[in-house]
């Protein structure tokens, strides 16, 4: 039986006057072998590491190679700075070891040093890491004016993610107006691409205010061909977030950027084009049963009879002027082809919903005066719903349902544009 078992057995064999202490000798020789096992790897490691960099020393010292230096900086973490200076001795145009003496100069409390090294690195290596590094030091030294003039220049360098450097600036402090403006301006070589990505950090952050800082600006200096393109897909993206989030009129504003389209509570009200499921579009809901068909100036729906007793066939969101404000409402409505078609015509209806007020229907084909509930705001968002709701008794419909223009306009005279 092993010594180590047979001692730990006596120690918890019941009746043995020296249990205590024997328990506490078989944990100090737990420990006193650990301690061993540690310091032979230790000893170990630091003589394979002195071999190995015994062997780089000597082959820096005859080969002229500043490569060998950097790998005996690495090998000496405490003396660093020796190997670095030795290898900017072989290559002063090696940014990599400008860096690298930087960082253990800053470490090392020499800041005046490291600032300097920082500098060197960026005349000898004008690419993205040379800035990006010296744009971090300055971070860590408060020293904005370097900040905005190197981060300037990683942003014209810069291959990929930006992210990083807006966080930077947002870490320092600064606000989304001064970052466009020292960084997305549009006379800034990369500044285009930073309000891209400065607008998908904003999206993704749900910081609404700031997105539509940035949406003004790529707005009002569009790109073109497929950075144009690009740019309409973030910003109508934008405006599906916005009206999700309750901004209806902040994404209306965007959406009228976009669009061109004047300042009417109803988009693509005479379906003049097929709904885009975006923004303020027509979203139309697929189902099985239902199938929906687009044609200049119309929208088909064709129901099987298998569809659920209340189905949502068409929505818009909308924005209206608080009240007292009045708008009138009017759609066309068909089912061709129905022996019953005025009864046919009661399935489908009209709904107008808007926040803490209830619904209001409004019959198809019939032309309504809308009255806008009170609102301690200027404008009210709400949402336009074509339903098909199966009358009680009635057989579930089956045919085709032709939709033709759809009116939401102001009654006052005096009304106000929405979204002027």
């Amino acid at each position: 039986m092993p010594f180590g078992f047979s001692l730990l057995t006596l120690t918890q064999s019941r009746g043995s006057p020296g249990r205590d202490v024997c328990a506490r000798a078989v944990g100090a020789a737990c420990c006193l072998l650990a301690a061993i096992a540690t310091a032979t790897l230790a000893f170990d490691d630091w003589r394979a590491r002195s071999q190995q960099s015994g062997e780089v020393l000597a082959a820096a010292r005859h080969s002229g190679n500043d490569q060998y230096w950097l790998r005996l900086a690495a090998l000496w973490p405490g003396d660093d700075r020796r190997a670095l200076e030795a290898a900017l001795a072989d290559n002063p145009r090696n940014s990599d070891a400008w860096i690298k003496l930087a960082i253990a100069q800053e470490a090392a409390t020499a800041k005046q040093q490291a600032s300097a090294a920082f500098a060197q690195a960026a005349l000898v290596d004008r690419q993205f890491l040379p800035a990006w590094s010296r744009a971090n030091f300055a971070f860590r030294s408060a020293d904005l004016p370097l900040l905005w003039s190197e981060g300037a220049r990683a942003v014209t360098l810069a291959f990929d993610d930006l992210r990083p450097l807006l966080d930077l600036a947002e870490r320092a402090g600064a606000e989304p107006e001064t970052i466009l403006d020292r960084w997305g301006d549009e006379h800034t070589p990369g500044g285009a691409r930073l309000r891209r990505a400065y607008l998908d950090v904003l999206i993704g952050g749900r910081r609404w205010d700031d997105a539509l800082l940035v949406a003004r600006r790529l707005l009002n200096h569009p790109g073109s061909g497929e950075e144009r393109t690009e740019d309409q897909r973030r910003l109508f993206a934008l405006v599906d977030f916005q009206i999700d989030a309750g901004r209806s009129e902040q994404a209306w504003e965007v959406w009228q950027g976009l669009t061109g389209l004047a300042a009417l509570p109803l988009s693509n009200g005479d379906l003049g084009h097929a709904p885009s499921g975006h923004g303020f579009d027509w979203r139309t809901r697929p189902s099985p049963a239902i199938v929906f068909r687009w044609r200049p100036g119309a929208a088909e729906f064709n129901f099987s009879g298998q569809q659920e007793d209340e189905s949502l066939l068409l929505e818009q969101p909308v924005v209206l002027n608080a009240a007292p404000r009045s708008y009138h409402f009017s759609s066309k409505i068909r089912t061709p082809g129905n022996d019953d078609s005025a009864q046919a015509s009661s399935a489908f209806v009209w709904s107008l919903e808007w926040p803490q007020h209830r619904p209001l229907v409004l019959q198809s084909g019939v032309s309504t005066t809308i009255r806008t509930p009170p609102s301690g705001t200027r404008q009210i968002p709400a949402h336009l719903r074509l339903l098909y709701r199966r009358p009680v008794g009635a057989a579930p419909f089956v045919g085709r349902l032709s939709l033709g223009p759809v009116e939401l306009t102001p009654a006052d005279p005096d009304i106000e544009a929405t979204g002027g």
